[in-house]
């Protein structure tokens, strides 16, 4: 899966916001597999794309009035970023690059699909209260990074990292945490994962992991 990030312009190389952009699958053209609009930057962010994709703007010309005169001028398109998601479901990236800004975010989305899933971490975060609850029967959830000298995440004042705050379904699945560091709030004796509800998770490994401070886990 990859990510995109088109970029509209007039002749004069000024964004236009506003403006409808396809994506056009290759493997299987002419099929539109998404469109998006452009906003005030004129860019459009485009994730999940399977396979090389043609980029189109529905606008081809656009125009304007100086005064009294009226003129057109030609729409142009570039693609200023790309981003493979390295075979991982979903992409965590705080610059807009990934498939969600936060790991909240990641979570709910991996909860929701109520199978496993992956995550991957791009860069640190601080991030807390991280609600883990309602995963699906048996569902793993793996969420790794590059190396946990490089990648930490950190709990916000008086919050816990992750927080499984309702109950679900998960009998033999579990949370897999691989390279990371993790800095939970230990003037507040928070900690990396607060169990506050009934049993659901029945494994959390963490892999290649540093805690510094805090607790590893606690139950309110």
């Amino acid at each position: 899966m990859a990510n995109y990030r088109v970029a509209i312009t007039n002749e004069r190389n000024q964004p236009l916001a506003g403006v409808t952009i396809e994506a056009v699958s290759l493997n299987s053209f002419p099929t539109i597999s998404a469109t998006e609009n452009t906003g005030n930057n004129g860019t459009a962010q485009f994730s999940g794309l399977s396979g090389p994709h043609w980029f189109a703007p529905r606008v081809r010309r656009t125009s304007g009035n100086v005064g009294e005169r009226t003129y057109s001028g030609q729409v142009k398109i570039q693609i200023v970023a790309l981003g493979e998601s390295i075979c991982f479901d979903y992409v965590v990236d705080p610059d807009g690059m990934g498939t969600h800004t936060t790991l909240a975010a990641a979570m709910a989305a991996a909860i929701t699909a109520g199978t496993d899933k992956s995550i991957w971490i791009c860069d640190s975060l601080t991030e807390s209260n991280i609600d883990v609850g309602g995963m699906g029967a048996n569902q793993n959830i793996y969420i790794q990074s590059s190396d946990r000298n490089i990648v930490s995440i950190t709990a916000n004042s008086g919050e816990d990292i992750f927080v499984q705050g309702s109950t679900g379904g998960n009998t033999s699945g579990g949370l897999h945490f691989r390279n990371f560091t993790f800095v939970p709030d230990n003037s507040n004796s928070k900690a990396v994962y607060d169990v506050n509800t009934g049993s659901e998770v029945s494994e959390i490994e963490f892999d290649t992991c540093t805690i510094v401070g805090g607790y590893l886990l606690r139950q309110d």
